[in-house]
């Protein structure tokens, strides 16, 4: 019969990565040699493997033994790995004795040995003892150097002892439970993280080899969050984590009553005790090196937190793949740096409480003066398609100085929610969603020194939700066309200053604003270059204003439906300058001292900006400076006038003339004239309507 070197299958990893060693090669020898040695494909033995045996892409294969063997594990590339020599199948391993050595008997459970052979004689290690009635075997319980010889204490687990006739003792080759110290950098091979470390006694010499962070790892079909560790005698027992540091003292996995209490060191042993196991190559903290289950089928926020901490002090990037299933609020505190890898690869599924979100930042520091809070995000996905759970991300009080990339939230009650003192927060590629209360939703303010300050977006898409953004903060900027669609109240909702330099913008439900610019604070916003499609919604809005705000360059589509306004001022003066866009219904009645100038007097401006703007003018810029002005013509003529202006002074001095026409008739469409007929300064539009300028 043959058997497996561990489990059903044989796993190999990057000592350098931790990872799985995916299509390395393990090539087999008679213990000693050089020369090929079968292994089997089955317990068996029926079927002799290739040799090399060539793993899979989770560095795993079915690799069965018979005798000793020497083992030499390659790369893809043929780089060797490691090499042990001799490894045996695990019916011989207690079979296989070295050092014979002669001993002299000191009491029932000791001998003694010449020589400094503590090194050899390590706690744990099977020893067997030559008598007159055959062999006794125990293992190492100590072993102590003086005066020339070393005395060996062994445990017995029955009622053998060690007699006077006593001749010589041999130790085993290798054991599951520990090795020698001299095996030096030999791979000891482990079941899992949270099972088989517990009760192990470490060699500080060896590696360990863990096939997953649960138990059954060795038949998954792709093991997660095993790795190497190595055991360091001086490490604090405390510092058990259950993910990075394990102490063997800790009860495993399955003594404890969940998973929490395992990562928590419950049940330890030996709290003021050294000794732990301790994961190599872990530069980023992974939440399934703590035992999130990547799957998505069970609940994975104990081990997010687990992770989130460990990251948060050893300032390592927070970094997951797969599906994992959050039911309560993590919290970040402080600086990290949380990547997925790719909204396809890497998924919460929200189920959160309403009252929480999945994500929670939180400072270290004062409102005034934060620390340690500049983080990023980029990469996933968190989801919750019934809309009934918790937020998405939630800032607390003084996150500052945040990049987002290429982060979709969809559903939950909001997607982004802040609070109080956040500064400089960007996000790029974004898709945020919530058909709960709202996309990005900024809390109450009391005084403008709790303001949130520079929210900026750039690009992504923001749609489906009652209020894709909700702003009552300083300065928000649109920009790289994001696309806004609200449902049922506002696209973007400001209290205060917004800039949007570029945007499309789609009610789609009647009665909705596209940007709703509410109450006396919103001074000096600009809305220029973007879209509005108004769907012919009724009572749709594309810009509602309560204060003075510049509108210009924008093109309204499908707004003539009943109560629908392309933009919507107050009714009351707010010297407001509206101009360029394109648009059927505007209804600013009441403010008598906005600037307005209508569609005919925009093609004006674009015939003008296009035929001069090469030479330097800024005929925009004028206009935006321009005194207000009270009647229709006065506004016109006073646009018009200002136009001559810069022109003749800056571009074409005393050089810009127009021959008088006697009939408008004549007159080809998007020209300037002067009218004979009351020697007054008029443009005919594309539509082929004379308009008064001046």
């Amino acid at each position: 019969m043959a058997v497996s070197i561990i489990g059903p299958k044989f796993y190999a990893w990057d000592s350098d990565t931790g990872k799985p060693l995916a299509f390395g090669k393990v090539y087999t020898y008679q213990a000693g040699t050089n020369t090929p040695k079968a292994t089997f494909t089955t317990e068996g033995g029926e079927t002799e493997n290739a040799n090399p045996v060539i793993l899979n892409g989770a560095g795993y294969a079915d690799i069965f033994l018979s005798g000793s063997y020497k083992i030499v594990v390659k790369d893809a590339d043929d780089v060797e790995v490691w090499t042990s020599d001799p490894v045996s199948d695990p019916s011989q391993l207690q079979q296989e004795w070295v050092r014979q050595r002669n001993i002299t008997q000191v009491n029932t459970t000791s001998f003694t040995v010449n020589g400094e052979l503590t090194d050899e004689y390590v706690e744990g290690v099977a020893v067997r003892v030559k008598q007159d009635s055959g062999f006794v075997t125990g293992t190492v319980s100590t072993a102590t150097y003086a005066d020339g010889k070393t005395t060996v204490t062994l445990d017995f687990p029955g009622t053998e002892s060690i007699t006077t006739s006593a001749v010589y003792a041999e130790r085993a080759l290798v054991s599951f439970q520990s090795l020698p110290k001299n095996l030096g950098d030999r791979t000891i091979y482990v079941g899992s993280v949270a099972e088989s470390f517990a009760g192990l006694a470490g060699v500080a010499d060896a590696q360990y080899s863990a096939i997953a962070w649960a138990s059954g790892g060795a038949v998954m079909t792709s093991p997660s969050g095993g790795g190497m560790f190595v055991y360091e005698p001086s490490r604090p027992k405390s510092d058990h984590n259950g993910g990075t540091v394990i102490s063997p003292t800790v009860p495993p996995l399955s003594a404890q009553t969940d998973i929490s209490n395992f990562l928590g060191g419950a049940g330890e042993t030996d709290p003021s005790g050294n000794g732990c196991f301790v994961r190599l190559g872990v530069s980023v903290a992974d939440p399934v090196i703590f035992g999130a289950d990547d799957t998505g089928n069970s609940p994975s926020h104990v081990s997010w937190q687990a992770a989130a901490d460990w990251a948060k002090d050893t300032y390592v990037p927070f970094e997951f793949k797969g599906n994992h299933l959050l039911r309560q609020q993590v919290v970040f505190g402080g600086r990290h740096d949380v990547r997925g890898h790719g909204i396809a690869s890497s998924r919460i599924i929200n189920e959160v409480p309403v009252t929480d979100s999945c994500l929670k930042f939180e400072s270290t520091g004062t409102a005034i003066f934060p620390t340690n809070t500049y983080f990023t995000m980029s990469d996933f996905f968190i989801h919750d398609p019934t809309n009934t759970f918790g937020s998405g991300i939630h800032f607390g009080d003084s996150m500052s100085w945040a990049w987002l990339s290429n982060v979709m939230v969809i559903g939950g009650q909001v997607g982004l929610k802040y609070d109080k003192y956040c500064i400089g927060h960007f996000l790029v590629g974004c898709i945020i969603k919530s058909q709960a209360v709202a996309g990005i939703l900024d809390s109450e303010k009391s005084s403008y020194a709790e303001h949130n300050v520079g929210l900026s977006i750039i690009g992504g898409n923001y749609e489906q939700s009652p209020i894709c953004i909700d702003w009552k903060s300083a300065d928000l900027s649109l920009s790289g066309q994001p696309i806004i669609e609200a449902y049922t109240v506002a696209g973007v909702r400001s209290t205060v200053t917004v800039r949007a330099n570029s945007g499309y913008f789609e009610p789609i439900v009647g009665g909705t604003k596209a940007i709703d610019l509410v109450g006396g604070g919103v001074v000096g916003s600009c809305i220029q270059g973007c879209v509005f499609h108004l769907n012919n919604q009724i009572d749709t809005v594309g810009i509602s204003y309560d204060n003075r705000v510049t509108i210009i360059g924008n093109e309204f589509g499908s707004d003539t439906a009943s109560g629908t306004n392309s933009i919507q001022g107050p009714g009351t003066p707010t010297s407001s300058v509206i101009i360029g866009n394109i648009l059927s219904t505007i209804d600013i009645t009441g403010d008598t001292n906005t600037t307005y100038m209508t569609s005919a007097t925009a093609q004006l401006q674009q015939i003008l900006c296009t035929s001069f703007g090469r030479f330097g003018a800024t005929p925009v810029q004028q206009i935006g400076s321009m005194e207000p002005q009270n009647t229709e013509e006065q506004k016109l003529g006073s646009a018009t006038k200002r136009y001559l202006e810069v022109w003749s002074k800056r571009i074409y001095p005393q050089q810009i003339s127009f021959a008088e026409v006697s009939s408008a008739s004549g007159v080809t469409n998007n020209t300037l004239f002067v009218d004979s007929a009351d020697n007054k300064l008029k443009f005919k539009d594309s539509g082929g309507v004379v308009n008064l300028l001046y």
